[in-house]
């Protein structure tokens, strides 16, 4: 008996240490979130942030599902900018239960987002409107959240060239970004409007779109902007305004860092300007760049600018229909080539046969000529023979 009481007092000495040491490691794993979530936000690199992973799995085994939801949708970031997009995936469907299961619908709507954007980039525009739309509900009266989540739906809509429902989405996201003050998304907003008008040919509209977002955008998105326009001026072949935009461009790009899929959207711009004036030696020093920097775009994030979505121009496409064209003037070259050929040995063996005929002529011509001054020879000799007798 008086063993038990003395276990049991050492016991009740012991519990507030350990309830002091699980509460001070829930606080630091909650720090670790914030601090990947933090970076996250402040656009830094977190692919080497694995710490996020203890934390997800120490709110697990606590079953902690409040701060587990937060943490499985930062392991997702994390995992996605590790390129482990299954295993992103995944955390982002646990982030989405945690979520809805303890109330945190912040978390949860972030999720249905990213699922999304994992689906866009998959090719699977279909499930990803289903998973944007989830996302719109989820942020209830965030009236910005909830305009960025249907530009993205209409965005995908312009992707499966659904261009009614996608001008439908994109009045609401207009509407939603102009009332909460939200300039990047009304921005963004605008310039699927001009994918939206390019692609059904009306031009006009498109360049009234893209010269409402010049005022909207940063330093950083200025030359995206400026692209969009010049891009526009390349299709109607306006060559003035073109080099006008593309020179601000150029010069916009001076003034920020670009990011590398930025690069990667100016080179494939640069390209096909080159190509269209038939500058094929530049296209190609070009197009080098671009494979540089492709790579090392992040193929997770929102592709919300105009450069993104349309209908991208294809160089190696475009190589091959030059290499294609090249080759039927070839082979047009080689089959007049072999038809000259044939032609000059028909007239040579017309001119060879003409000579020939030509010659023998004139050896007849000649034996009869010899024949007949042979004739009248003899002639003239049967003559004197006979004035002699």
């Amino acid at each position: 008996m008086v063993r038990s009481l003395f276990i049991f007092g050492i016991v009740l000495l012991l519990l507030p240490s350990c309830t002091f040491r699980s509460k001070a490691k829930t606080e630091r794993m909650e720090a670790v979130v914030n601090e990947v979530r933090d970076r996250y936000r402040a656009d830094e690199d977190i692919s080497n942030d694995d710490q996020i992973f203890e934390a997800y799995d120490y709110f697990l085994h606590a079953k902690d599902y409040r701060n587990a939801a937060p943490a499985a949708l930062y392991s997702g970031r994390v995992r996605q900018a590790k390129k482990e997009y299954e295993a992103a995936m995944n955390c982002y469907q646990e982030a989405d239960r945690y979520g809805r299961l303890t109330g945190d619908s912040v978390s949860a709507a972030f999720a249905q987002y990213y699922i999304g954007d994992l689906l866009n980039n998959s090719g699977h525009e279909d499930e990803a409107i289903v998973n944007y739309k989830a996302a719109a509900e989820l942020w209830g009266d965030s009236l910005s959240r909830k305009a960025k989540c249907l530009n993205a739906v209409a965005m995908m809509n312009i992707v499966i060239d659904a261009y009614d429902s996608a001008l439908i989405y994109l009045e609401q996201a207009l509407q939603l970004a102009q009332t909460s003050h939200d300039p990047v998304t009304e921005a963004s907003v605008w310039n699927n409007y001009s994918v939206a008008y390019q692609l059904t040919d009306n031009f006009d509209a498109a360049k009234d779109c893209l010269r409402k977002t010049l005022p909207l955008v940063d330093v950083k998105r200025r030359p995206i902007a400026l692209m969009n326009l010049a891009k526009v001026y390349l299709a109607l072949d306006e060559r003035d305004s073109l080099e006008y935009y593309k020179t601000a461009m150029l010069n916009a790009m001076e003034l920020t860092e670009c990011r590398p899929e930025t690069m990667a959207a100016v080179y494939a711009f640069l390209i096909k300007d080159a190509l269209a004036n038939g500058d094929y030696a530049t296209a190609f020093d070009l197009e080098k760049k671009h494979e540089e920097v492709a790579p090392d775009i992040l193929s997770d994030q929102t592709q919300s600018s105009v450069l993104e979505i349309q209908k991208k121009y294809d160089f190696e496409t475009q190589a091959n229909q030059h290499n294609r064209q090249m080759l039927s003037r070839q082979r047009l070259i080689i089959v007049l080539i072999v038809v000259l050929m044939i032609a000059l040995a028909i007239i040579t063996g017309l001119v060879f046969n003409a000579l020939k005929k030509k010659r023998i002529e004139a050896e007849i011509n000649a034996n009869l000529l010899e024949l007949k001054k042979r004739n009248e020879q003899q002639q003239q000799e049967q003559s004197d023979l006979q004035t002699q007798i």
